[in-house]
């Protein structure tokens, strides 16, 4: 396991003014990251977040030059318009993963000692969504599924995955009035599906598919810690789960944990400081089909 603490991550950062992508790693620069744990739209464990809990990363790159700063732009503060994208990939050496995309909200300074800091808040992709509307009317006897793709490429989104569906939908109109991230959430309840725009493109699956891989943790495959909260008045006990970093590690994604197979119930949170490295999550005590794929820790596709 000792090549698996050989830890990497890579910063992409895209400034629609400048004509080059900007890549910074960890060989070169410190770069320190938090990502936050959403349990509901409402609720969120975030750090450095705005009044309206919209800032869901924190990353910090330490000693860049003017010339790099200069380039990094941020939202205007009013409009919610502009500033750079960025991909946060990290994990260890050869086993790194994408676990944040979005775009600078905020750009702040940061003084250790004689070592300056830049500190980017961002917003998750999904703002894209949230901020776009659509006008357009759909005919009775469409799939919803048929509906979801439509929309994303009248809007111009990339798709990464969407999941058919035999449900068949009334005659419908959106004008605009209401957000894709509200239509989307709207199409996935009616039809028991999950919904999700993260990493620059939309996820739109099937609940009963949508862990498809069960991750054994173990000390030895990266389990730092598990402390099981019983529930006496509910079933779903959960374990609070600490571990090595683990990008494939998404909500509802599956782990088993002891003797228990469990479901991950809050987005994990990625931290990334001088004294952590790791994620963390909370994986609720319940029944998931057998005949998934089984993965053991560090294994898995990332």
């Amino acid at each position: 396991m000792t090549c698996f603490y050989d830890r990497y991550t890579k910063l992409t950062i895209y400034s629609p003014t400048c004509e080059k992508k900007i890549v910074i790693t960890s060989d070169e620069l410190s770069i320190y990251f938090r990502t936050s744990r959403w349990t509901s739209g409402e609720d969120a464990d975030s750090f450095g977040a705005t009044i309206d809990n919209s800032v869901v990363a924190e990353i910090e790159i330490f000693n860049l030059s003017d010339d790099t700063i200069s380039k990094i732009e941020h939202e205007d503060a009013y409009t919610k318009t502009g500033g750079s994208t960025i991909t946060l990939e990290s994990g260890y050496r050869g086993h790194s993963g994408v676990i944040f995309t979005g775009t600078v909200a905020h750009m702040e300074k940061d003084f250790s000692g004689v070592d300056m800091g830049i500190v980017l808040k961002c917003r998750e992709s999904k703002a894209i969504v949230k901020n776009m509307v659509v006008n357009v009317t759909y005919t009775s006897g469409m799939l919803l599924t048929d509906i979801v793709e439509s929309l994303a490429v009248k809007s111009n989104l990339s798709i990464a995955q969407i999941d058919p569906s035999t449900v068949v939908c009334k005659a419908r109109t959106y004008s605009p009035t209401k957000s894709l991230d509200t239509i989307f959430t709207e199409l996935a309840i009616e039809c028991g599906f999950t919904y999700e725009f993260k990493h620059g493109a939309l996820y739109f699956l099937d609940m009963g598919n949508r862990m498809k891989t069960i991750y054994d943790l173990t000390p030895e495959t990266g389990l730092l810690s598990a402390t099981l909260t019983r529930n006496p008045a509910y079933t779903n006990d959960s374990y609070d789960v600490v571990a090595l970093m683990l990008p494939n590690i998404e909500w509802l994604s599956g782990v088993k944990i002891d003797d228990y197979v469990c479901s991950v119930t809050t987005k994990p949170v990625h931290i990334s400081n001088g004294e952590e490295h790791c994620t963390k999550f909370l994986a609720t005590v319940g029944q998931i089909s057998p005949n998934l794929k089984r993965s053991i820790g560090f294994g898995g596709s990332w």
